[in-house]
């Protein structure tokens, strides 16, 4: 499960002052990791995630209904869940395919800190299923 920034799906933007959106990231590595664990993974990985939720029973994971991993969600600053489901159009691992892929993520960050409706809302996430 992930939660996205606009600085983690953007590379090279910051945040714009007076927009809200959420930004953590949950991985099927750290799921048992403690802070340090998770933040020296982060680190390792050279994750750009604000935030890292450390889930380890699964129970956020179960609440948000995420069935891969990963299975990102975009919330808005008032807390509202604005986006659910890929990161993007393409479910290959082919970083050649990714170049032609929209980014679902980055679009949905975007839209929300534009003030604007997410569309879509709603796509299939893909990738391995997530093991409770």
């Amino acid at each position: 499960m992930a939660l996205a920034s606009r600085q983690a799906t953007t590379q090279g933007s910051n945040d714009q002052p007076g927009h809200d959106a959420a930004g953590a990231t949950a991985s099927s590595g750290w799921a048992r990791a403690g802070p340090e664990q998770a933040n020296a993974l982060s680190k390792d990985k050279k994750s750009a995630a604000t935030y890292v939720l450390l889930d380890p029973d699964g129970k956020v994971g179960r609440e948000y209904g995420a069935k891969t991993t990963p299975h990102m969600y975009v919330i808005d600053g008032k807390g509202i869940l604005r986006y659910e489901g890929a990161i993007d159009s393409v479910s290959s691992t082919d970083q050649a395919d990714i170049k032609d892929a929209t980014n679902y993520v980055a679009a949905a960050v975007d839209a929300v800190m534009a003030g604007k409706n997410v569309d879509p809302s709603v796509t299939q996430s893909y990738g391995c299923g997530v093991k409770y």
